[in-house]
């Protein structure tokens, strides 16, 4: 039998419950520990549940994520917060970073401390052994810089990845790149976690230049892009496939996804094509839960 995985991974829909609660500590109404308490509560509940759907990893839910680059702002010095701006193709918006002087770890993201125009730290309220970050492309094009890679930034910016693994203590990383990867030279990342304990999302293909420079296999390198190209799984340890549609409240049959993984004949990572923030809790929650059936490694 072929290994099936599966993984849910960035910020999850938040309930009603939760987002009324944050509405009343942006009004002054409840003290920041007490929201604190209210996400942790809420992300102890989803991660049972995704834990009882036979969900194989998570590197979610990030209830505390206002969008995937804010938390830094409160984090790192260099990085403030400019206007709201739009994610991509889709009908949500999030504030571009700007970058405006030298990068370093300001704050540590393990414990609890009050946002910056964030909601409060810790950065990771999930027990899971999973990280999930922006991929360093991504985030450099979706900030005010653009162009360019600027060698200043990556080498700051791994500094301070490295430093949030060690300081809460994560075991595997998630990197979200949704940018063109350009010239970017994928080994880098091996400053932070080593290849084996590392999955990389990317929403366009990376090309060969990307991943010459290294040899090892990352536990999963995932393309949603729909590209036929065998690269990504020439470097994976699993063949990473995104069959849940994050963007669609049409909720896929178990069937079907297994039909597909099946045609593969290869061990597979199975998750979405984006973060499920995009989708009414409901929906995400029953996606979730067809996922974690689709699992036999638990």
């Amino acid at each position: 039998m072929r290994r099936i995985e599966t993984l849910v991974f960035g910020i999850y829909p938040k309930s009603e419950k939760l987002r009324i609660r944050i509405g009343r500590w942006e009004r002054h109404l409840i003290s920041t520990s007490d929201l604190e308490n209210e996400i942790r509560q809420e992300t102890e509940q989803v991660e049972s549940q995704w834990a009882e759907s036979g969900l194989t990893h998570w590197a979610a839910p990030l209830f505390n994520w206002y969008d995937i680059f804010r938390p830094f702002s409160t984090m790192v010095s260099g990085i403030r917060l400019g206007p709201l701006t739009r994610y991509l193709e889709t009908n949500t918006f999030y504030r571009i970073p700007v970058l405006d002087g030298p990068i370093a770890l300001k704050t540590d993201p393990g414990m609890f401390a009050e946002g910056e125009e964030g909601l409060p730290l810790p950065l990771y309220q999930s027990r899971s052994e999973w990280a999930f970050l922006p991929g360093l492309m991504t985030f450099q094009s979706m900030s005010e810089i653009s162009g360019a890679v600027n060698e200043e930034f990556i080498e700051r910016m791994l500094t301070v990845y490295r430093q949030i693994i060690e300081k809460t203590g994560k075991k595997k990383l998630f990197l979200f790149e949704v940018s063109d990867p350009g010239k970017f030279d994928y080994s880098l990342y091996r400053q932070i976690m080593k290849p084996s304990d590392t999955v990389l999302f990317f929403s366009k293909s990376p090309g060969k230049d990307n991943l010459s420079s290294i040899s090892e296999r990352f536990y999963s390198l995932i393309d949603a892009s729909g590209s036929s190209s065998d690269l990504v799984a020439d470097h994976s340890m699993l063949k990473g496939i995104a069959l849940l549609d994050a963007h669609s409240t049409r909720v896929e049959s178990r069937d079907l996804i297994l039909e597909k993984v099946e045609n593969t004949g290869e061990d597979t990572l199975l998750t979405s094509n984006d973060y499920l923030d995009f989708l009414p809790r409901v929906i995400a929650d029953r996606k979730v839960s067809v996922l974690g059936g689709c699992s036999n490694v638990r």
